[in-house]
């Protein structure tokens, strides 16, 4: 199994974070992962693309995946079908912050499983910010794990707390695991991936 993930956000939520968490998370259980990073002259706010592969085998590819097998949304204003359609394989996981299941069924005929979480809302209740924007890239990590099966939520946690041992470790780690139980399958056809 290989498997390709982007992370769509902006600037300063953490998606590229989120990928160094998702690799290491995933190396805790023996799974072959890779944090790809693209940076342009982006400024804090602007859209930017993060991306994995992970593999039960040696990963060959080193270069930037195009349409990938989940879709990870961080900020819910970056959801379109353009989007979508560019960055998802047919009959991929879509996984969004998002506070309303039935905007996102709309999308069922692109993606061939769809999970929510109210990433939003969970970082505001746990005050998870940095230079003044919620930062939502550890639960919707927790969303990934849900979602996906793997890494288990456990090694997610792990990986939050070796990243930043203390407060805020022990703070993003319990975002992930509301993440992960607060996540909902809004749409799974049979064969998803």
């Amino acid at each position: 199994m290989l498997q390709e993930i982007t992370w769509l956000g902006r600037g300063g939520q953490g998606g590229v974070t989120g990928t160094r968490l998702l690799a290491s998370s995933a190396l805790k259980e023996e799974i072959e992962a890779q944090s790809i990073v693209f940076f342009t002259a982006e400024r804090r706010g602007s859209p930017v693309f993060a991306f994995n592969r992970v593999s039960d085998s040696k990963i060959k590819k080193h270069s930037y995946p195009s349409k990938t097998d989940v879709l990870m949304i961080l900020d819910p204003v970056l959801l379109t079908e353009d989007q979508i359609q560019d960055h998802l394989k047919e009959g991929g996981t879509l996984i969004v912050n998002s506070e309303n299941d039935e905007e996102l069924r709309q999308f069922s005929n692109i993606a061939g499983k769809i999970a929510r979480v109210d990433a939003t809302q969970i970082a505001i209740e746990l005050d998870l910010t940095v230079a003044g924007l919620y930062v939502t890239n550890t639960i919707m990590l927790g969303a990934f794990s849900k979602a996906m099966g793997y890494p288990k939520i456990t090694s997610v946690e792990t990986a939050i707390k070796e990243r930043w041992p203390g407060k805020v470790g022990e703070l993003n780690a319990k975002g992930a695991r509301m993440g992960y139980e607060k996540t909902n399958i809004v749409y799974e056809e049979n064969n998803a991936k």
